[in-house]
């Protein structure tokens, strides 16, 4: 009996312990729930110094005193004391004071003010990045352990830190180079320094590509393929050493397309829009390694209103939805509308981020209407208006009974002549022609019959549509098919492959991203004699499922006469959350 109020005492203390403890917990979590919430709203007071203009997979960006990890994601503001990490099989496209800083995979850094408080300074820990500076920058400060590089504007370079070796190359311009002992130098286009990890210098044989520029993006805005030209400075390399240059779709260079042999100081190739992959080697030594990007800035396919279709309208005028195919790599795109074949004037104009637009038009008639593509200010070169569309909006007054109201008012029937007012043959795009037509005499009127009762309105026949061509079987991968982090990573491209399909030529190739709006289109190829196709910028899938699809054609030329039943599948890409990891001994990384 005397040993019941000591037990009862002591669990008593114990619930008291833990409710304290959990307590503890939960005040400490609150507290750094609103040191977060604070950073959060201090940042609406404070001006962001760049923008990312370019997102692939996982970025991911720790405000500076803050404690959880944001993902970054395209036109996110980017502040002094941020740390940014950048995934594997990701990148990152910054835009900071009139500089581009492009940041590969597996790549981390942070962003401080410089040492004359007015400029930008990025310190690279550990990966590579470039940077391209615009004639307007005052320039940006690249630390290296240490070892300061003071761009200035106009300038070009690419600099990396590895487990042993850390380098700076210039590929234009001439920029500052400031030893970790404040020795100072200038470094010049086409000149390399070579690093060991202490800051001594080592001797390496390699090269200085000073065209094209590290992860040079280019606008391709005719149907040839692309010319890219390579040059390069040796580096410790004998006279009469010759140097091979390669050209793959993928980063292991197991596709390679082009290979240059012999090549001295320079090269040329020819590529199709996409993303490549380039390597100069002396016989099996890598001495320089990069990639380039080709955009299709011809102008993309229009799909939706379908060429010389007619539309009807008893009382108020449809609206349209126009739909086109989507370009990789376009930020927007510019559509214009017109009842000229020369679009002089121009009745509609919008920009759309998307590849649709619903625009009221402005009246009935005979319309032209095109569209061309937007890119981001790091892609070089000028992209052009597509091939003009056209279409017809007629007002009727009578609507045949045995006709769906709705069917009649909305139909899409092509029709089978163009009005006497428009021409025949389309005329390209940024171009006008005058047409003088010569008046002739007013033809007498015939004499008018007795009237007659009005006949009942007969609906326009339907052109039969030829037969579609059969659907493809797909092969890989499976519908359903996972995959998970380690397989993407280790063999870095997913290959797709279907069943031949009796009478097609060509294949169209469609790869969506299914989000909660909808479905949101990646990628869209067309494959001439072959039935499959590797997808190598892994960089354009995140976490969740995707739909790939392969429609047969018929193509005579770059137009397709003859459109196919189109076969769809499914897979998903299931990547985990990654283990939260202490990273410089403060804050923990957290998200998807």
């Amino acid at each position: 009996m005397s040993d019941k109020p000591h037990k009862k005492s002591s669990f008593r203390f114990l619930d008291l312990f833990i409710i304290v403890f959990f307590l503890v917990i939960a005040a400490a979590g609150m507290e750094l729930f609103r040191r977060d919430l604070m950073q959060t709203f201090s940042l609406q007071n404070v001006d962001p110094v760049g923008t990312v203009i370019i997102r692939r997979n996982i970025v991911q960006r720790r405000l500076s005193d803050r404690v959880v990890w944001d993902r970054l994601v395209n036109d996110s503001p980017v502040y002094i004391g941020d740390l940014i990490r950048v995934a594997d099989i990701s990148a990152a496209t910054l835009f900071i004071d009139a500089s581009s800083v492009d940041i590969d995979e597996n790549t981390l850094i942070r962003i401080i003010r410089s040492a004359d408080g007015q400029g930008v300074q990025i310190t690279l820990n550990e990966g590579s990045l470039s940077v391209v500076t615009q004639d307007e920058s005052r320039g940006i400060v690249i630390d290296l352990h240490g070892q300061l590089v003071q761009t200035t504007g106009g300038s070009v370079l690419s600099a990396a830190v590895r487990e042993d070796r850390q380098t700076i190359q210039i590929n234009e311009g001439t920029v500052q180079f400031i030893s970790a002992d404040g020795i100072t130098q200038d470094i010049s286009a086409g000149e390399l320094i070579t690093m060991n990890i202490d800051g001594t210098p080592a001797l390496d044989r390699a090269v200085v590509v000073t065209q094209p520029f590290p992860n040079s993006r280019y606008v391709n805005n005719s149907t040839q393929p692309f010319v890219v030209n390579f040059s390069w400075n040796r580096i410790n390399l004998e006279p009469d050493v010759r140097l091979r240059l390669e050209i793959a779709r993928d980063s292991n260079f197991s596709r390679i397309t082009s290979v240059i042999n012999n090549a001295y100081a320079s090269a040329q190739a020819l590529v199709e829009p996409g993303l490549w992959f380039w390597r100069i080697s002396l016989q099996n030594e890598v001495l320089s390694s990069g990639q380039i990007t080709v955009a299709s800035g011809s102008g993309p396919q229009l799909l939706s209103p379908a060429f010389n279709s007619q539309f009807h309208f008893m009382e108020e005028l449809p609206l349209l939805n126009f739909q086109w195919a989507s370009i990789e790599g376009a930020h927007s795109y510019i559509l214009q509308v017109s009842d000229s074949a020369g679009f002089s004037p121009v009745q509609v104009q919008m920009q759309s981020s998307t590849a649709s637009q619903i625009v009221a038009i402005p009246g009935e008639g005979a319309w032209f209407w095109r569209v061309q593509p937007v890119f981001p200010a790091v892609y070089v070169g000028d992209s052009v208006f597509s091939t003009a569309g056209f279409f017809r909006i007629e007002r009727t007054d009578h609507v045949n009974p045995d006709v769906n109201l709705a069917d009649w008012l909305l139909s899409v029937a092509p029709s089978t002549e163009l009005p006497p007012e428009v021409p025949t043959q389309i005329i390209p795009a940024g171009f006008i022609e005058e047409v003088i037509v010569e008046s002739e005499p007013e033809p007498q009127p015939a004499p008018q019959p007795a009237p007659q009762p009005a006949p009942r309105p007969v609906p326009r026949p339907t052109p039969q549509p030829i037969p579609l061509l059969s659907q493809p079987r797909l092969i890989q991968p499976l519908n359903g098919r996972s995959f998970g982090f380690t397989e993407l990573a280790s063999q870095r491209s997913i290959t797709f492959s279907w069943a031949q399909v009796q009478g097609a030529n060509a294949y169209v190739f469609t790869l969506s991203e299914q989000t909660l709006t909808g479905m949101r289109q990646i990628v869209s190829s067309t494959i001439r004699d072959s039935t499959n196709y590797t997808l190598n910028n892994l960089n354009l899938l995140n976490r969740g499922t995707f739909v790939w699809q392969i429609e047969p054609v018929i193509m005579r030329g770059y137009t397709i006469e003859r459109r196919g039943t189109i076969g769809t599948s499914t897979f998903v890409i299931n990547v985990p959350p990654p283990t939260p990891i202490q990273i410089e001994g403060t804050g923990i990384l957290y998200g998807n």
